[in-house]
């Protein structure tokens, strides 16, 4: 059985099986006769039970709800209203998911009226009533007469 054939553009001797010349790079059959390989449609499915690729709506509101509160604290009325609000949306954003923006406002959310809760007692605490003045300035006076100045 011969394993060899000749070229029939160069005349040098090539495998049997050959399809191109290794001697003078000629095709021996056309690369358009050449077996092609068949395209095959592929088709991706995402399953059921699997993450989603939506986005969820209501926590990501409530984030930026509570960032904003967490920036408005010195308004304790607004930090407070705000805060709330955005902690509303995102506990309602976590029974969907993907449900990380949610769990991250309801956080800053819980922070930011944390923080008006805090800077509103701090207020109420540093503001003092005016007979407060009065009895600093008797106390003053007093001490102004019994020094008799």
């Amino acid at each position: 059985m011969e394993t060899t054939k000749r070229c029939p553009y160069c005349g040098e001797e090539i495998n049997i099986d050959a399809t191109k010349c290794r001697y003078c790079k000629e095709w021996l059959v056309s690369p358009q006769t050449q077996q092609q390989p068949v395209a095959q449609t592929v088709i991706i499915t995402q399953p059921q039970n699997g993450p989603s690729l939506k986005s969820n709506r209501q926590g990501r509101a409530g984030m930026i709800l509570g960032i904003v509160a967490c920036a408005l604290f010195f308004i304790p009325v607004a930090d407070i209203i705000l805060g709330a609000v955005g902690l509303i949306l995102s506990c309602r954003g976590l029974r969907t998911s993907p449900k990380g923006l949610a769990v991250a406002g309801v956080i800053i959310s819980s922070a930011a009226i944390l923080m008006g809760l805090v800077y509103t007692i701090l207020l109420a605490l540093t503001i003092s009533s005016p007979m407060d003045y009065y009895e600093d300035f008797y106390t003053l006076s007093q001490i102004q007469a019994t020094l008799n100045l």
